[in-house]
């Protein structure tokens, strides 16, 4: 007798969701419709992120205001959706609370771009990572290095006396450190690129919160509060009030 076929909503969990902590990071989540629990710190809003490439938001927006969205199935991680855009129509977003970007070497999704709002002649990063200490499970004296461990980008997560530290310069932003960091408050929050200074001081201007490796910054804001000073364009709220936080 065959068993029975699991229930619709039943995760099924894989190989590669297991290594890449997709686990630890659905469990802690509610599920549909709970409440926060008593005492549970505010979700943090999300970053806007787009694919490798983008244009400048103006411009991306224009473009992808009415396009079908080709990107979307030519990312083979499934990491890219439409959503609504400022202003009406949607445009190209990764939520790496979802799926992160691989970082493709062919980049399939700049490949189906047919309005030229995804391009090769523009830097591939989407994003800055910023790692908060107080959330960190190493850096509050528990081992752990899963984001080091499985960063795709080269140096871009070093440790560092037991503690992950990121290089702004060779971040991108892809995600992965967030999708698979375990801590109970997710300790890496992402910046959009256009929008974070970058080591060499370009970039919205607020005070920065943990330096990078290099000295150069890796955020905005405050430890606390890590978007303060971003523009609203660069900001989601999910349904329901937030993302994992």
């Amino acid at each position: 007798m065959s068993p029975p076929a699991p229930e619709p909503d039943e995760p099924r969990w894989g190989r590669r969701d297991l290594l890449l902590g997709g686990f630890l990071r659905r469990a802690r989540a509610p599920g549909p419709g709970a409440a926060p629990a008593a005492g549970a710190p505010a979700p943090r809003a999300l970053a806007v992120l787009r694919p490798p490439g983008a244009a400048p938001e103006p411009e991306l927006l224009a473009a992808c205001a009415v396009c079908p969205g080709p990107c979307v199935t030519a990312c083979p991680e499934r990491a890219i959706s439409l959503a609504p855009a400022p202003g009406g129509g949607h445009a190209p977003r990764i939520d790496p609370d979802q799926a992160p970007c691989r970082m493709c070497a062919d980049l399939p999704c700049v490949t189906a771009c047919p309005a030229g709002a995804l391009s090769r002649e523009r830097p591939r990063a989407i994003g800055l990572a910023q790692l908060l200490p107080q959330d960190c499970l190493a850096h509050r004296g528990t081992t752990c290095s899963a984001c080091v461990e499985q960063c795709p980008e080269p140096g871009a997560i070093r440790l560092h006396a037991g503690r992950p530290a990121i290089d702004a310069a060779a971040c991108t932003g892809c995600g992965v450190c967030r999708y698979v960091c375990p801590a109970p408050r997710n300790a890496i929050v992402l910046l959009p690129r256009a929008a974070a200074p970058r080591a060499g001081g370009s970039g919205a201007s607020a005070p920065a919160a943990t330096p990078a490796v290099g000295g150069g910054p890796s955020s905005v804001g405050s430890a606390d509060r890590p978007h303060t000073g971003l523009p609203a364009w660069a900001l989601w709220t999910p349904p329901g009030g937030g993302g994992p936080s």
